[in-house]
């Protein structure tokens, strides 16, 4: 059996983020750092996901509260379908950042990392479990 010993991966920048909006394509990577100013949570749009199912797909974003703020994605966008908390009981388990369920503590932490999984059940809009969990950072 072979031993893994090193697994890496670039970290990708987005392909445009301002404001309310990050767009991030999957081919480029799953890791991505937001480093534009937002202006509240955002929707994160996803394209190029591949769409075998019963496979999880992961994306992760990585942001300087300095540069972006204290806000992450509570909406994620895939295929002109939205996964946000609204939908919490149908395919989406994506919080609302600050004053939504559940709060989410960001305002002292000097780096955010939200990692974001989309379990592709299968095939058709309303066949991805989206899910999501938020990590604040602290060096030191």
């Amino acid at each position: 059996m072979a031993n893994l010993t090193n697994i890496s991966e670039t970290i990708a920048t987005p392909a445009s983020a301002s404001g309310t909006s990050v767009y991030i394509d999957y081919r480029q990577g799953s890791i991505f750092y937001v480093n534009a100013a937002l202006t509240s949570n955002y929707t994160c749009f996803i394209a190029n996901i591949p769409s075998q199912i019963n496979r999880t797909y992961v994306v992760n974003l990585i942001s300087k509260t300095s540069v972006t703020g204290v806000w992450c994605a509570n909406i994620v966008r895939m295929n002109n379908t939205d996964y946000s908390a609204s939908n919490v009981y149908d395919t989406a388990y994506v919080p609302f950042c600050g004053t939504g369920f559940p709060n989410v503590a960001l305002s002292t932490a000097p780096m955010i990392v939200q990692y974001i999984g989309i379990l592709k059940t299968g095939a058709g809009a309303g066949s991805n479990l989206v899910v999501t969990n938020i990590n604040p950072m602290w060096n030191g």
